[in-house]
């Protein structure tokens, strides 16, 4: 999910001015996303097959109605500071009819929980996570921001520098917002 909110980018600049350690590198407000589901390398994958993710994406989204987030609060760990969202269960729903939708997915399936969230710094070395997570232990007073949700992108990631850019290949809508 990519977001056109003021708001989400004026609690994002806030926080990282704040809260975020000069040795992190700050996700630019372009470049603020929720990651729902990794499907496949790029350079693995024919433009037919994209073609077909795309149409059955569709298919999975036109049941899923719109919905809101609330974004916030901070939170810290050794690779990165993030805002929480919730509630979770749109989002974990979007995932899993994403998921089986028989998309061809080449990516293999993290072992992790899913945790939906908007990272705003990544650390760029190995460090503690206590010290990090003391840090953004200030921000519990910030407020959270609300962000609807009317549609997913499906972007082709890349790796630049520090930080993650992409190019969007489709814009899907989710359920009357076709």
């Amino acid at each position: 999910m990519t977001f056109d909110s003021p708001s989400l980018v004026g609690l994002a600049t806030e926080c990282q001015s704040k809260f975020v350690p000069d040795d992190f590198d700050i996700v630019e407000a372009d470049w603020l996303h929720l990651s729902v589901i990794k499907l496949a390398w790029s350079d693995e994958t024919a433009m037919g097959e994209v073609s077909q993710v795309v149409r059955r994406a569709r298919s999975a989204c036109e049941v899923v109605e719109p919905f809101s987030l609330d974004v916030g609060p901070l939170a810290g760990s050794a690779g990165a500071i993030r805002f929480s969202v919730t509630p979770w269960e749109p989002v974990v729903d979007l995932r899993v009819r994403l998921g089986n939708a028989n998309l061809p997915r080449l990516e293999p399936t993290s072992t992790s929980p899913f945790l939906p969230h908007i990272t705003i710094a990544y650390s760029n070395q190995v460090r503690a996570a206590g010290p990090v997570i003391a840090g953004v232990a200030e921000a519990k007073n910030v407020p959270q921001v609300r962000v609807n949700i009317g549609d997913v992108a499906l972007v082709e990631v890349r790796r630049h520098g520090h930080s993650y850019k992409w190019n969007t290949v489709e814009r899907i809508p989710l359920a009357g917002n076709g």
